[in-house]
């Protein structure tokens, strides 16, 4: 996905695993983009990272 989204590896890795809690709006928007959502439709990514609400980052605490 790194490849298909123009961001670097790192990045995604980074956000993956909570290092980057705030991605810009330029990530967010390259991330919707290519998974075909909206940014403001919210859309789960892996296991827990949620894209939406204008193109802010969530990342919700699974027990």
């Amino acid at each position: 996905m790194d490849r298909k989204a123009d961001i670097p590896y790192t990045t995604l890795t980074k956000i993956e695993t909570g290092v980057i809690k705030k991605p810009s709006v330029f990530v967010m928007a390259k991330l919707a983009k290519t998974l075909g959502v909206s940014r403001f439709e919210p859309k789960t990514i892996g296991s827990g990272f949620l894209i939406g609400q204008a193109s802010s980052l969530t990342v919700r605490q699974d027990a």
